[in-house]
């Protein structure tokens, strides 16, 4: 089973993303990827690192919180460690 952990605060965005088995590990798994994304007036800083320690790093000026929010899991996509199109409608507010 996949486990996708988010934590949202007012001007940052974290994530986990954890596989485990049938039964809960004795210790915390690793994650298959982290990543985070702060933003301040009109530039957001990401970060995605892989679980063998490839870290992408990447600065953006943004508009908004889900512009912000989007160049985030675009950066996590070039990462190849996507969540499904369906988690990500989740997170993001609908535009049209």
């Amino acid at each position: 089973m996949k486990i996708l952990v988010l934590n949202s605060g007012s001007s940052s965005q974290k994530s986990s993303l954890y596989q485990i088995g049938e039964t809960l590990p004795d210790d915390p798994p690793t994650a298959l990827w982290e990543g985070k994304i702060e933003w301040h007036d009109e530039v957001a800083e990401a970060e995605v690192k892989g679980a063998r320690g490839v870290v992408q790093k990447d600065q953006v000026k943004v508009s908004s919180r889900a512009e912000a929010v989007e160049h985030y899991w675009a950066l996590c996509g070039r990462a190849r460690r996507v969540p499904s199109r369906h988690v990500l409608r989740l997170m993001l507010p609908d535009t049209a």
